[in-house]
């Protein structure tokens, strides 16, 4: 799956615009202190934070959901944002 990421400045969020069972959705992923947000305009959010001295990012909170699409992009969203920052390898 393809995705666009673009930074929109004026919320300091980032958009990634994908397809979650056929339907298009938007998710936002923002830095919050030491925790990765990962937000949907329909109510999904999951927190995300990498624990010192372990490798990986933990969840935290995230909305129940049978959505397991919508978990791997989120998840994969907030890796990205973690590699990005230089949190993970």
């Amino acid at each position: 799956m393809h995705f666009t990421i673009a930074q929109d400045a004026s919320v300091k969020r980032w958009k990634e615009l994908g397809s979650v069972q056929g339907q298009t959705m938007r998710l936002f992923v923002m830095v919050q202190g030491y925790e990765i947000v990962v937000t949907s305009e329909a109510g999904f959010r999951a927190e995300y934070w990498k624990r010192p001295n372990h490798p990986q990012l933990k969840v935290r909170r995230c909305t129940e959901t049978d959505n397991y699409e919508l978990l791997a992009q989120a998840w994969q969203l907030a890796n990205a944002k973690a590699r990005e920052l230089g949190w993970i390898v």
